[in-house]
Formats: structure tokens, C-alpha cells, sequence
């Protein structure tokens, strides 16, 4: 049953990320980047994020040890995009415009923001440096109610036009790259305005919203009736529930959370053929095969997402970070399959090879007189005592979460197998600095790429025996 008190919330247009506050064409919001100084020297705009506001002086020098390379503070010039008229179906287009008026825009620039996602070389280059796409959208429909994916989809069923889902626009993996052999004429549905909050259950621990609600959006919200979905993908500020459902998507709580086909209860999918969608709820059936379960990861081939069930549980008590240095990567891998094995363990861990250890190192301010001198007795406890090799040891953030006593219970067994492989701790302040650096360093492969530098991310999982040789082949073939 929903709540008695609770009445359906329907967003304002400020509590949606629109296009004066989000980036166009690269990552994130526009007052956030990193900038260069005349000093040589690294920052970061804006107040959104624990990196922003102070100076990163040993960035650039990370950067050309990496790359074995000088940085050259020379930037690549950005190209201006001439979109090609866009085709026009006009029998759809005249019959759509009918039914809902101001929803299809040919408009070059909205054209050109739907026509791509965020991946690197084959979408973000492209639209910044070489002078656009292969395909572009031929319009965009923004969808305000429900009822009008239901409209589109049937048009463009009766008239033969080719649909394509958007929603944060988050997506690494060219999802959201329109195929180049595609004659029809393509509307890309933006489903960002539907963010109604349908109801919330917290009698049995449920929320229903509308497909185009964002992560960060939807927890402000629950938090305030002190409720959690525990999702927490790295796009979470920017990307959709209808988005995760498509994209079949992890977050970085899973430990504790589950993925999303695991936290989603059921979802309603508009097809050409059809509503899909369950009519009851219930909390596990066995009658017959579990139809939905097939639509988690469809990218949109099958249809459009308009509104989803998520299971939500309370906030937990308690929070607690952690890091772990060990002398390398392969012993950090030992200690998280040990880890496995545990009855209880974190709701996040992440585990870092040294490239990566370093980058976050360089990401820090510069330290005053206080902290210099006990970054040189760290540094001496790990070379003399520890005899680590600074150029080969990993670390791991850690985040507990569950009542006080789960919380220690945690850190008590993770203090433990530590031990087991001569693990360094390097406090809780550095591992929640860790965390939520991983919500700004997407911005910092634009700042990059500026500088004819190419970073890219790559997500993957492979069995436990492939980890260092999928690790080892990425950085001989990219390094």
C-alpha cells in the first residue's frame, strides 16, 4: 500500500539536470573542470566535489612519467559541427506535432547533444575535434507524461521511424551511437523530464518513479524519509533509473545492494508491440518464466522504459571509510578473494593497481610544514619497515555501512585478513578522499583531452585468474 500521507511529487524543472547546468558535449556541469594555471600547476573550478578549490602541483609531472612524454600545454583547437538537414517523415512528423505540440525539436544543437554518449574516442573526439558524427538524431521529442511514449511509439510503429531512448546521456560503451546505415528517419526520445515520484511504500520498502528521475535525485529524495536504494553507479549525479534498467548497470555499493536487476522490482516498457508490465506486486514468484528479468540490459532495442519499482531500505546507521596499502597488485587481489569468503564484509571496496595509486596521489593538494612531515614518515615506514617498492604497491578504499556493531564487526574482520598479507592502513580520512574522488576524475579526461591526451574508461569482468593479465595487456598496449 502506498503511504497515507504521501502524495505524489512532481519535480520542478530545477530539480532536473537541464541543459544551463549540464555540460553539452563533455562530462558532467559546466562551472566544474580542471584548468592549467600560468604556474604549471592544476585546479579544479567550482565547489561541487573534495578536489575543487586548491592546487594540484604534482599532476602534470605524473603525467609525464606515465606517459614517458613532456606535457605540452598547447591546446587542441575545437572544431564547429555542421549537422546535415535532417530527414523528415511527414506524415509522423505532422501527426505527432498534432498531438502534442512543442515536444519535437529539429533544432541543430538539440540534434547534435542526443546523437551521442560519453565515450571517449568514438563519440566525445569526434563532436570536440574532428567535426562531429557519422549519424545524427533527425529530431528529439521530450517526453512530459507517460501517456506520450505510449503516442510516439505507436506513430512511429504506424509510419515506420526509427526511435532511440535517452535519458542522462551517461553512457561509455557507444549505446548511444546511431547506426550510419540507418535510412529513417531518427527521433531520439529524451525522457529526462519524467521524474515524478509515484509513491513510496515504507511499509514494505518500496518507491515507484518515473524512468527519468536521476540517482542523485531520487536518493535527496528518499533520504529525507530516511530511505535508500543503495545504487550508486559512478554516473549516479547524471544518470536515469530508466537508464540503469537498460543498461543492465552496477553500482558501487553492490557488495551490499545488489546490482540493479536485483534491486528493481519490476518495471512498465512501451514496445511497438505493446505495454509491458506487472500488474501485482509480489516478493518471488516460480509461476513460469520471469519475462522481465529478459528486458534488464535491452539498451532500448525493445522499447522505452517509462516508470520502475525499486526496493529502498534505510539509510544505514552507520558509515566508516578505510584504506589498505599493500606492497602490490597481486597481493591486493589474494586479499580480496580471501575477502569473499567472509560472512560479512563491506558495502564498497575497490582496489587500485599503483598507476592508478599514484594518479590519486597526484591529485591531492599540496602539502603545508605539518603534513610534509608525516607524508616522510609514511614514506619511511613503507620503504624502511615495510619494504614496499613505491612503484609497485596498490591500495584499496573501503566503505562500511550497517548498524554500529555491523560497522565494527566489519572493520574488525577486514583488520584481521590485512594482516594476513602485512597490509598497511592508511586511515579512513584517505579512503572516503578515495571514494569520492571517483564522483570528479571523470572530469579530468576532458582536461586531457585537450591537451591531445586520450584517457579512456574500460569496464569489464573477467574470473579471478584473468585480472592481471587483462591489466598487464592494457597498460603494454596503451602505455
Amino acid at each position: 500500500m502506498k503511504d497515507k500521507a504521501f502524495k505524489e511529487k512532481s519535480l520542478q524543472r530545477e530539480d532536473v539536470i537541464f541543459p544551463h547546468v549540464k555540460a553539452e558535449h563533455r562530462w558532467g556541469y559546466k562551472d566544474t573542470k580542471f584548468i592549467l594555471k600560468d604556474n604549471g600547476k592544476v585546479t579544479v573550478s567550482g565547489s561541487r566535489y573534495p578536489v575543487s578549490g586548491y592546487e594540484m602541483a604534482r599532476l602534470i609531472p605524473f603525467a609525464n612519467e606515465v606517459l614517458q612524454h613532456p606535457f605540452s600545454d598547447i591546446k587542441r583547437p575545437e572544431m564547429e559541427v555542421q549537422l546535415p538537414p535532417p530527414k523528415r517523415n511527414k506524415l509522423f512528423v505532422s501527426e505527432l506535432q498534432k498531438e502534442h505540440k512543442n515536444r519535437l525539436s529539429f533544432e541543430d544543437k538539440e540534434r547534435l547533444i542526443h546523437s551521442h554518449g560519453q565515450t571517449t574516442a568514438d563519440e566525445v573526439m569526434k563532436v570536440l575535434y574532428c567535426g562531429g558524427m557519422e549519424r545524427y538524431a533527425d529530431a528529439v521529442f521530450y517526453c512530459i507524461e507517460e501517456e506520450e511514449v505510449f503516442s510516439i511509439v505507436t506513430l512511429a510503429q504506424k509510419y515506420n521511424v526509427c526511435l532511440v531512448p535517452y535519458g542522462g546521456g551517461t553512457s561509455v560503451s557507444s549505446s548511444l551511437t546511431l547506426p550510419t546505415n540507418e535510412k529513417r528517419m531518427i527521433v531520439v526520445v529524451d525522457t529526462s523530464r519524467l521524474t515524478k515520484i509515484l509513491s513510496l511504500d515504507t511499509n514494505n520498502h518500496y518507491v515507484t518513479v518515473q524512468s527519468g528521475i536521476t540517482g542523485e535525485t531520487l536518493e535527496q529524495f528518499l533520504k529525507k524519509s530516511g530511505y535508500t536504494t543503495g545504487h550508486e553507479p559512478d554516473s549516479i549525479e547524471f544518470s536515469t533509473v530508466g537508464g540503469w534498467i537498460a543498461t543492465n548497470a552496477s553500482g558501487m555499493k553492490k557488495n551490499r545492494y545488489g546490482n540493479i536487476e536485483d534491486i528493481v522490482d519490476r518495471f512498465t516498457m512501451v514496445t511497438p508491440k505493446g505495454i509491458i508490465e506487472s500488474q501485482h506486486m509480489f516478493p518471488r514468484t516460480s509461476s513460469g518464466m520471469q519475462i522481465s528479468r529478459l528486458l534488464f540490459g535491452s539498451e532500448g532495442n525493445v522499447g522505452i522504459i517509462t516508470r520502475a519499482t525499486l526496493k529502498i531500505r534505510k539509510v544505514p546507521k552507520q558509515q566508516g571509510y578505510e584504506s589498505i596499502i599493500f606492497k602490490d597488485f597481486s597481493t591486493g587481489i589474494q586479499f580480496l578473494k580471501d575477502m569473499k569468503d567472509l560472512q560479512t564484509y563491506p558495502a564498497s571496496i575497490r582496489l587500485m593497481d599503483n598507476i592508478q595509486f599514484r594518479f590519486g596521489q597526484a591529485l591531492k593538494a599540496e602539502a603545508g610544514f605539518l603534513k610534509k612531515i608525516v607524508r616522510a614518515l609514511q614514506i619511511f615506514i613503507l620503504k624502511v619497515l615495510k619494504r614496499f617498492n613505491l612503484k609497485k604497491m596498490s591500495a584499496a578504499t573501503i566503505v562500511f555501512e550497517g548498524t554500529k556493531e555491523e560497522v565494527v564487526h566489519q572493520k574488525t574482520m577486514m583488520k584481521k585478513l590485512a594482516k594476513k598479507y602485512n597490509g598497511v592502513f592508511g586511515g579512513g580520512s584517505n579512503g572516503k578522499l578515495g571514494y569520492a574522488l571517483t564522483y570528479a576524475i571523470a572530469y579530468i579526461r576532458d582536461f586531457f583531452l585537450d591537451y591531445y591526451i586520450l584517457g579512456e574508461t574500460y569496464e569489464t569482468t573477467v574470473l579471478w585468474n584473468d585480472i592481471e593479465k587483462v591489466c598487464d595487456a592494457l597498460q603494454k598496449k596503451h602505455l
